[in-house]
C-alpha cells in the first residue's frame, strides 16, 4: 500500500484489497488499447486510427459521459490543453518509491516527467522525459475538434488519471492498489 499517504487510498484499499486477492488469487490484469481523430493539425500522424477503423466505430458512438476511463501509468500533465477538462476529480499517485518519484502516494497524480530532464530522474535511461501517461490518456480522451493537437476516441471528459510509474519504472504492488482503486 502507499506508505506516508495522507490516508485517502490506504483507508480504502486496505477494506477492499485483502478480500479481492482471497476471493481471487489468480488476477491477470490486461491494458485495453483505444484511440482516436477529427479535425485536429496533427491528424496525418494518427495514422492508427485508420488501421483500427475508429471511424467506422465513430457510426456507432463516440463515448458516454457515464464511463470513465482510468489510466494507470506516469501520470497525466494536469495542465495539458488537450485533457486539462478531461480529468476526473477522483485522481490519485499511487506512486510509493519516494527516490523514484520525488514526493511519494498523494492526491496529485500529474506527471512530472521521467527523464533526467526532471530533477528527480537523475539516473533515469531517458535523456528527455517521455510523458507516457500523458500520451496514453491523449489517444483515450484529448479534445475533440478544437484545432489543437490530436483527438482522442471518446468525446468526453472521463479519464481517472492514476499514476503507478515513475523514473525508471514502478512496482506491481502499485499497479494492484491503482488497479483496485479504480474498480
Amino acid at each position: 500500500l502507499c506508505y506516508g499517504s495522507d490516508g485517502f487510498a490506504n483507508s480504502f484499499l486496505q477494506e477492499k484489497y485483502s478480500r479481492i486477492l482471497i476471493t481471487y488469487p489468480n488476477i491477470l490484469v490486461e491494458p485495453i488499447y483505444l484511440i482516436v481523430l477529427f479535425l485536429q493539425p496533427f491528424q496525418i500522424l494518427q495514422w492508427h486510427l485508420s488501421k483500427m477503423h475508429v471511424q467506422q466505430a465513430w457510426q456507432l458512438t463516440t463515448g458516454s459521459p457515464d464511463v470513465t476511463i482510468a489510466v494507470i501509468d506516469t501520470g497525466v500533465v494536469a495542465e495539458h490543453k488537450d485533457l486539462i477538462l478531461r480529468q476526473s476529480s477522483d485522481s490519485y499517485d499511487f506512486f510509493s518509491d519516494i527516490d523514484n518519484s520525488g514526493d511519494g502516494c498523494d492526491r496529485d497524480a500529474s506527471d512530472p516527467g521521467n527523464g533526467r530532464d526532471n530533477p528527480w530522474c537523475l539516473n533515469s535511461a531517458l535523456e528527455i522525459s517521455s510523458f507516457h501517461g500523458t500520451h496514453v490518456a491523449g489517444i483515450i480522451a484529448a479534445e475533440t475538434n478544437n484545432y489543437y493537437g490530436t483527438s482522442g476516441i471518446t468525446q468526453h471528459r472521463n479519464i481517472m488519471n492514476l499514476r503507478a510509474l515513475g523514473c525508471v519504472g514502478g512496482n506491481a504492488l502499485d499497479h494492484a492498489n491503482a488497479v483496485r482503486y479504480a474498480a
